[in-house]
């Protein structure tokens, strides 16, 4: 499965497709906002606002309950191992991303935000280091 095929597609259906074939899928809906995880495939959908997935994240490496995705999940992106190959093939990020916490639980990743016509690319890495350890797809919603 294509997790760029997936946007825009009624969540409902992915979460069927899911379920076909992967051992763990979970399921969850926090008000309007609605989620697919597949953590032993390392990736995970998101609905955000309307019935459709407007956005994905992939793991590059164990992040949690996620497992480092398999290189055809990350698709054009499967190259990226560091924030500089990040740059080399995105161009300048639009915008850095910074790490906060809340109380109670761990610190956000820190990245980097690029833009491609139609879709952010945020692309995380942890504190301490510049590996990437998950990019997140968003479409754009005007």
């Amino acid at each position: 499965m294509k997790p760029s095929a997936q946007l825009s597609r009624p969540i409902m259906e992915v979460l069927l497709e899911l379920r076909k074939s992967a051992a763990l899928v979970e399921y969850s809906k926090i008000e309007s906002d609605e989620f697919i995880n597949v953590p032993e495939a390392g990736i995970f959908f998101h609905a955000q606002d309307v019935d459709v997935v407007t956005g994905y994240r992939v793991y590059y490496q164990s992040v949690g309950k996620f497992f480092p995705a398999q290189d055809e999940l990350k698709e054009e992106l499967s190259t990226l191992t560091t924030l500089a190959d990040a740059k080399a093939l995105l161009g300048e990020p639009a915008k850095t991303i910074r790490s906060f916490q809340l109380p109670g639980i761990e610190p956000t990743f820190p990245g980097l935000l690029f833009t491609q016509s139609a879709r952010t690319i945020s692309i995380y890495h942890k504190p301490d280091d510049d590996l990437v350890s998950y990019v997140h797809v968003k479409l754009i919603r005007n």
